[in-house]
């Protein structure tokens, strides 16, 4: 300090006496330094109104990119609510709207263009083919003729396969009043250009009256800038100043900024006078500080210094200044003796703290390395910063190869669904999700729940989440399912899943609906005579047909023991009744234990809403049960006939046993007075 207070001291007198010699070339310096900051304060303000005027476009710009890449993942099933949700989720657009290469437009506000207008000869459209990048129109009066729009689009590809353009219109009016109204410095001002040297905001052009206005209007010489630059002496409505430009937005737009001269240079006015009456003031005073300063701050100032080069924390915690008040500074000292005892207890509170928090570090690393789910934390990028746990194992990955990535950078394409919950949790919102991964052959099957962290502030920092393996859960959950909906013999759909389904088909979308009823003759003499195993076997056999002869959107359900029941959507009475004959014929080849399997079929169609399903069902399981009266004898005699068949072939003693009994009931019956008519059907009923 010492060596200080006497640079000072020499330093002044110098500057004193030499003061009057170096004015001049101070103040050319002060005057090109001032140029120099009104020259960055220019640019810098330019550089603001693009980031200003960016912002509008960028955002747009942003969410085009995003639907690009969505419709070339997902196609354009559902776009038309996407593209709604999209457009009241983001204010500043106008409209959205997608066109594909075989001129079919999308578009979030309803409008549906006539046939006859082809939008791929559209500068929009041409402007996306003809880069890689988003493309920005030039301004233009929209079809309405109510608003000066720009048009924001993006090619969309599938590979090298062109699917269309997605596009986005922007009203600029927000950009036009924000360019109008700028003001540079107190007279100066700002307008903005498109591509096409047209007018978009400027403060002598009314932006209400919805036309272009070229740039030529205002000043012809205008059209030789390009790029970004600087220019003086540059004469507009007849005053002569500075102009700023810069061409920004992929050079789709231009902005200017004016000064004139005469507040450009105010400064280096203004700098004179006041340079003048400063060095006359520190003339009279440099003096007076001089001494002052020396006998009642750098004096104390040393002594303080040295007092306080005594203290070292490392060594000696209870050192303490003096506060003598010959050495001046009394209040500074006491106040840092009343410091360094604070800093006394906290340093022996913080010693301690550190010890718990290094035990408490390793008892939470110990537990979270050792756990069977998987602990990530990402940043505000969205990047992982730490991933730990035993699970991370379990997918055959390393914590390495995650850190730093983002969650579609390490996972693909299957992890666009989670990076929705990522931004959801740096949003404040908690979510939980289910995500799965197949490993050598194996599917594994994830839930996670992720929470945003905050700092002291209460601003969120990042995000941290646990992954728990519910592979064996969700396996089991989808067994019950299964077994919820579906016939345990057959696999078929059961009563209650058929009841359901009803409901949702009895709907004019899928009308005309088919109605089937189906009934195994025979299954019970089959039960009685070889056991349920061979029932169960014929059912089985039942069901695969009638898998096999029904398409993938129709239901067919095992309703009873031996129904079954199907419904058909958006069918015919032509497409039902082939069915019918392929399923009877199909049938008619199955054979159990020598008995051919027989099926009684009934159906009917519901055309229209006039119609109660209750009555379609009650018809067709009316016919179901006509046919089944008029073939049930028949049935029931070749199935007696098969038993008997396979009985006496396996026991010859038993067919002469059941002829003999023939016989003998026959006589009897003949001595009872019985018809013969009647006779001869006991007599074949009885034998076979």
């Amino acid at each position: 300090m010492k060596r200080f207070s006497s640079i000072q001291f020499i330093t002044t007198l110098a500057f004193l006496v030499v003061f009057l010699s170096f004015f001049a070339i101070l103040y050319m310096y002060s005057s090109q330094t001032i140029s120099n900051k009104q020259y960055n304060q220019l640019i810098l303000e330019r550089s603001n109104m693009e980031i200003e005027i960016e912002k509008y476009f960028f955002d747009t710009s942003h969410v085009v990119g995003t639907l690009s890449s969505y419709i070339s993942v997902k196609g354009e099933e559902g776009l038309l609510d996407y593209l709604v949700e999209v457009v009241n989720n983001n204010n500043f657009m106008f409209s959205i709207y997608y066109l594909s290469s075989d001129n079919v437009m999308t578009n979030s506000s309803g409008y549906t263009p006539p046939p006859s207008i082809d939008f791929r000869d559209r500068i929009w459209y041409t402007a996306a083919l003809e880069t890689n990048d988003v493309a920005y129109s030039p301004v233009f009066l929209n079809a309405t003729q109510d608003k000066m729009i720009v048009t924001v689009s993006k090619a969309v590809y599938n590979g090298d396969e062109l699917l269309g353009v997605i596009a986005s219109d922007i009203d600029i009016l927000t950009i036009q009043n924000f360019v109008k109204n700028k003001k540079i410095g107190d007279t100066g001002f700002a307008f903005l250009i498109d591509k096409n040297n047209n007018i978009i905001s400027h403060p002598n052009v009314d932006v209400g009256n919805l036309v272009l206005v070229s740039i030529d209007m205002i000043n012809p010489n205008l059209t030789k800038f390009n790029g970004t630059g600087f220019q003086d002496d540059f004469k507009m409505n007849g005053t002569t100043g500075i102009v700023a430009y810069s061409q920004f937005v992929n050079n789709s737009y231009e902005v200017f900024l004016y000064i004139p001269n005469q507040e450009y240079n105010a400064s280096n006015i203004l700098l004179f006078s006041i340079f003048s009456i400063l060095s006359v003031i520190v003339l009279s005073i440099g003096t007076v500080l001089i001494f002052l300063n020396q006998r009642y701050i750098f004096n104390p100032f040393n002594y303080l210094v040295e007092d306080i080069n005594k203290i070292d924390m490392t060594k000696n915690l209870r050192y303490r200044v003096s506060t003598e008040n010959k050495k001046g500074f009394t209040e500074i000292r006491n106040v840092l003796n009343t410091v360094l005892d604070t800093t006394t207890h906290y340093f022996e509170l913080n010693q301690e703290a550190h010890r718990e928090l290094l035990y408490e570090n390793q008892r939470v690393m110990l537990l979270i390395d050792n756990t069977a789910d998987i602990i990530f934390e990402i940043d505000k990028e969205k990047r992982f910063v730490s991933v730990f746990g035993k699970g991370v194992q379990k997918i055959k990955q390393t914590p390495n190869q995650y850190i730093g990535k983002t969650v579609i950078e390490a996972f693909g394409d299957a992890g666009i669904e989670r990076d929705i919950y990522y931004n959801k949790a740096l949003d404040g919102e908690s979510s939980i999700y289910d995500w799965k991964i197949e490993v050598d052959g194996i599917m594994y099957h994830f839930e996670s729940s992720i929470s945003p962290i905050y700092d002291e502030n209460e601003h969120i920092v990042g995000a941290v989440g646990i992954s728990r393996d519910v592979t064996e859960a969700t396996k089991r959950q989808d067994e019950i399912d299964f077994i919820n909906c579906h016939d345990y013999l057959t696999g078929l759909y059961n009563r209650r899943h058929y009841a359901e389904m009803l409901v949702k088909y009895d709907s004019k979308e899928y009308y005309p609906l088919g109605i089937l009823n189906f009934d195994l003759n025979g299954l019970k003499i089959l039960n009685d005579a070889y056991g349920h195993l061979y029932g169960d076997d014929a059912l089985l056999e039942v069901g695969k047909v009638l898998l096999n002869a029904f398409g993938e959107h129709d239901i067919i359900a095992r309703i009873g023991g031996d129904e079954f029941a199907a419904i058909v959507p958006n069918t015919t009475f032509e497409r039902v009744e082939t069915i019918k004959n392929k399923i009877r014929s199909e049938i008619s080849l199955i054979s159990v234990e020598n008995i051919n399997l027989s099926i009684a079929i009934g159906f009917d169609l519901k055309y229209d809403e006039s119609a109660s399903i209750h009555d379609v069902i009650k018809y067709a399981e009316n016919k179901m049960y006509r046919n089944k009266l008029s073939e049930g004898m028949s049935v029931r005699n070749h199935a007696i006939r098969a038993i008997h068949k396979t009985l006496t072939e396996k026991y010859k003693e038993e067919r002469v046993h059941s002829e003999r009994v023939s016989a003998l009931c026959k006589a009897l019956g003949m001595k009872l007075g019985i018809k013969n008519e009647e006779l001869n059907l006991f007599h074949f009923v009885f034998y076979f």
